[in-house]
């Protein structure tokens, strides 16, 4: 599941997902989780980028012009906070999770959050 992911994105990966409602945590939001991961790790490297060679750069011909690292880190930005909010890890998305809950999850729910023998460190749903 995490292979691809070095140790700081398996570290935000466990720390997303052991920080998700009750009502999420399902193999589905698995892969959310993950593309959050994706993107925070995105806008991390484009802001360090931005940071050594600043917001302008020059083109071709020597003009300033926004650094393309600055498009690259507001989108993964924002695809980072939609993906938080669709996981409910927002404070108001979490009160709309419960709000939305009608019953308590049942045994087949508690299956489907398990990732087949892979357990986050020190437990978790």
């Amino acid at each position: 599941m995490l292979e691809y992911f070095n140790a700081d994105e398996r570290a935000l990966f466990w720390k997303l997902w052991l920080s998700l409602p009750q009502s999420a945590g399902t193999m589905i939001d698995q892969g959310l989780v993950e593309m959050a991961v994706t993107a925070w790790q995105q806008s991390r490297e484009a802001s360090a980028i931005v940071r050594r060679s600043g917001l302008l750069i020059r083109d071709a011909d020597g003009n300033p012009r926004r650094n393309p690292a600055l498009i690259i880190q507001q989108r993964a930005a924002t695809t980072f906070a939609a993906l938080a909010s669709r996981l409910g890890l927002s404070a108001a998305q979490r009160a709309r999770l419960v709000a939305a809950q009608d019953e308590p999850v049942d045994g087949i729910e508690i299956l489907e959050r398990l990732d087949y023998g892979r357990s986050p460190p020190n437990g978790g749903h």
